[in-house]
């Protein structure tokens, strides 16, 4: 791992039940694990996170404004009105299990191949959204926006509550349950028995 002057870095390392503030200094993690850590109101603009897994933390908002996101794990955390679309975009890449992101906004963003299984995403901006291949399982999906979302592919096999409009949203090869289209037919103001 290269050094940079005044930058600290970590490698390799498991953090348990750290509290952050607006101290935090540590700009590269790579091959972390944060476990029962709290990252609350804490800016990571410019921090990097690099294959690291973060397990049952609170990173509720917290200002990811630059913040690098490469091949991380969030499991059980607690991420509420999280602006993900002002993250650093290069080399994208997170996975979310038992998770809540509600109020998030993730509008813009390239999520192909991104994983949300069994998360609560009350609210969550999804709109011009790249989430081709991506799986949203088992995820609570009220009031979510979708608007011009590509959605070519995905899986959303056990999601609730969502409401997307095929007119608007590229949903070919989306993978549903049968007990799900009234989520895509809520559009045309149909009595379905």
């Amino acid at each position: 791992m290269i050094q940079h002057e005044n930058m600290e870095s970590i490698y390799e390392k498991e953090l348990r039940d750290e509290i952050y503030d607006e101290r935090y200094t540590t700009k590269e993690c790579e091959a972390c694990t944060f476990r029962n850590c709290s990252f609350e109101n804490v800016k990571l603009g410019e921090s990097r996170f690099i294959d690291c897994v973060f397990e049952e933390c609170n990173l509720s908002s917290c200002d990811v404004h630059t913040a690098a996101f490469r091949n991380v794990t969030f499991i059980k955390c607690k991420m509420i009105g999280l602006r993900w679309d002002t993250c650093n975009e290069f080399g994208l890449s997170m996975h979310f299990v038992d998770c809540v992101l509600d109020y998030s906004v993730m509008s813009g963003m390239d999520l192909r191949k991104t994983t949300f299984d069994n998360c609560s995403m009350l609210e969550v901006d999804l709109s011009e959204s790249n989430l081709s291949q991506s799986k949203l399982v088992n995820c609570n999906l009220i009031r979510t926006t979708f608007d011009n979302t590509k959605l070519v592919a995905t899986d959303l096999r056990g999601s609730i509550d969502f409401d997307i409009n095929p007119k608007s949203n590229d949903i070919k090869n989306m993978k549903i349950s049968r007990v799900q289209i009234e989520g895509l037919l809520n559009e045309f103001d149909l009595v379905i028995d």
